[in-house]
């Protein structure tokens, strides 16, 4: 996953990476945080993003602090679906677009993937 500062920076990566046959989901705005708040029964997007949040031991709420002033600040959070051999090609499409405060959530781990610019 990644922030991004732009919209025309968040819709050239996802393009980017759409291309190259994988899965993205976009977040910006209001709307995008109130994705991140849970629902019911938490399914969909916030529950694969919670739960990538649980392996991260603790960070949980560091993290989705930082994605929800982000996108107050209009910025757009980008989320890739990706195995662990695929983190470090998306995460050089991601930059090359711009992208910043990137992580691959796996199961059981987690890794920055670069910070980039921070506000």
């Amino acid at each position: 996953m990644a922030l991004f500062d732009s919209k025309d920076a968040t819709d050239d990566a996802a393009s980017a990476l759409r291309a190259t046959g994988h899965s993205v989901e976009v977040l910006e705005g209001e709307d995008g945080r109130r994705r991140l708040e849970p629902e019911g029964d938490e399914e969909g997007f916030f529950a694969s993003l919670k739960s990538a949040f649980e392996a991260a031991l603790g960070d949980e709420d560091r993290i989705l602090d930082k994605v929800d002033r982000e996108l107050a600040l209009d910025g757009s959070f980008v989320v890739v679906e990706s195995s662990e051999e695929d983190a470090a090609d998306i995460a050089g499409i991601l930059k090359e677009h711009g992208g910043h405060y990137l992580w691959h959530f796996d199961k059981w781990t987690y890794v920055s993937l670069g910070g980039g610019a921070e506000r």
